[in-house]
């Protein structure tokens, strides 16, 4: 007997989308590519412990604070407007996984999908509508943390 789940949540960074596009930022932008996979976990971190603390900043606003601080620790002091730029230009224009859109449009004939989301204020996921995910006009708009109707 198979179970069909009334709702599936989706994490979208590195589950949906594809961030290895950020490395070759951070080294176009002469920081270590080593250096994506840190700052995008204290992203994270500091996402969550804000809004544990009863803050809700937006997540890009909150990223590009920390890629401020990680790109100043890293090249000393300076004006690196155009280096953090380009780098959350390439993270906010993710591509999805090749496998992620037709996944997701499969499982939404069958149940409810949601994706989780840190901070306030995000708009859909730029990632998302390459692939058509919320193409559907009854989900334009919405933003990652609403459902999806399944009528897709």
């Amino acid at each position: 007997m198979s179970i069909t789940p009334s709702v599936i949540v989706f994490d979208v960074n590195e589950t949906l989308s594809d961030m290895g596009p950020l490395a070759d930022a951070f080294t176009r932008a002469g920081v270590p590519a080593s250096l994506a996979r840190l700052w995008f976990t204290e992203v994270f971190r500091d996402g969550f412990a804000l809004t544990s603390a009863g803050d809700n900043p937006a997540f890009a606003d909150l990223a590009t604070d920390s890629l401020h601080r990680v790109v100043t620790q890293t090249l000393g002091p300076g004006d690196y407007l155009e280096q953090v730029d380009s780098i959350m230009g390439v993270f906010t224009n993710l591509s999805l996984h090749p496998d992620a859109a037709p996944g997701i449009l499969a499982l939404s004939r069958i149940t409810e999908l949601i994706t989780l989301s840190n901070g306030g204020g995000i708009p859909p996921w730029p990632g998302l509508r390459p692939g058509r995910i919320f193409a559907a006009p009854q989900c334009s708009g919405r933003s990652p943390v609403e459902t999806c109707p399944r009528s897709l």
